[in-house]
């Protein structure tokens, strides 16, 4: 006989969001992973679509979007990253690097915990670099692929973005005063004006709790003082094509934390298509929700020619099979607190 299977537990926390004057119903768990506890947001039923935010960030980014996706028929999936919002941290792993990346590895036991075969994967910023990573290492758990300013393989690097490498980055920013990090995520946004106070004030908490040490452990494994890290950004860009699932790459416009320029790497994806969303910055889930709702569930409902699950399996890299993450995925109830 087999070692026993972890008991899965579901009395599940429901968070009620008051979005569009409706109680929609959110469910927040955490999921065991491969030693990382993992926070998780659902709301609704149907088919699995899975977000991943972006560096710093947390699931709330995707707060605006969830119920519109949901509300299409959707099962809508948010979670926070290892290290960030209320997940805890990996332990000495290298996050991208070929040919076998923790984020890529830690994607596809997360879905396996959520007990999935197959999701949409939408990913922003450094979360879209995760996302086409994935697609590329475990084609066959990606059905549709939607990439939001996709960050991690540009040719270049904002100078805001490389002071983030720096060892003394994450000390500084556990003590910084609120309004000096107000100033610092406001370049993400083309009209700060847009940005809701809770952003703000969730950014100072998990800055102070942790996640600027964990910024500064991403950040110097992708970019230098000098810029980003060509030798990785090649690795990844031979391997662009082998993307065999639909693709919808979004942009805002006046980004200038991630600019449009850098979506050259995405080009190489065969089946996929671009759009800009005028008047928005990097943050353009937050700055303007309802056009990317609309292009997201456009996207998502579209009767595109889907590859087959064998047909993706043959596309796999012929390198060695990717090792799991230590620990076999069991979920966990989340015994207290509220999403926010």
């Amino acid at each position: 006989m087999g070692a026993p299977r972890n008991r899965t537990i579901t009395n599940l926390v429901r968070i009620p969001w008051e979005l569009r004057g409706e109680d929609v119903p959110v469910t927040s768990r955490f999921v065991q992973v491969g030693g990382v506890r993992v926070r998780v947001l659902e709301q609704g039923r149907g088919e699995p679509v899975l977000f991943i935010h972006g560096v710093g960030g947390w699931a709330e980014h995707w707060k605006g979007v969830l119920p519109a996706v949901a509300g299409a028929g959707f099962r809508a999936i948010a979670f926070d990253l290892p290290g960030f919002g209320h997940s805890s941290p990996p332990r000495q792993v290298r996050y991208l690097d070929p040919p076998d990346p923790y984020y890529a590895r830690f994607v596809r036991e997360l879905v396996e915990a959520l007990g999935l075969d197959q999701v949409n994967v939408v990913g922003h910023s450094l979360g879209g670099a995760i996302a086409a990573v994935t697609a590329m290492c475990f084609p066959e758990i990606v059905r549709r692929l939607v990439l939001v300013a996709p960050g991690g393989f540009g040719q270049t690097v904002t100078p805001r973005l490389r002071l983030c490498c720096l060892p003394l980055f994450a000390q500084a920013a556990r003590v910084v005063p609120g309004a000096v990090l107000r100033r610092f995520v406001r370049g993400d946004f083309h009209d700060p004006a847009r940005a809701p106070e809770w952003f703000y004030a969730d950014a100072l908490k998990y800055c102070r709790a942790g996640a600027a040490a964990e910024v500064g452990r991403v950040m110097s494994q992708l970019v230098t003082l000098r810029g980003p890290r060509h030798s990785l950004r090649r690795a990844w860009l031979r391997r662009a094509a082998d993307i065999p699932c639909p693709t919808l790459v979004l942009w805002g416009r006046q980004d200038q934390t991630v600019p449009i320029a850098s979506g050259k790497f995405f080009r190489r994806i065969a089946n996929a298509r671009s759009e800009i969303i005028d008047d928005a910055g990097h943050l353009v889930m937050l700055e303007q929700p309802a056009v990317l709702q609309e292009r997201l569930v456009s996207f998502l409902k579209a009767r595109a020619r889907l590859p087959r699950p064998a047909a993706l399996t043959a596309l796999r890299s012929p390198a060695p099979g990717p090792r799991p993450l230590t620990g076999t995925p069991r979920v966990e109830s989340r015994g207290r607190g509220t999403a926010r």
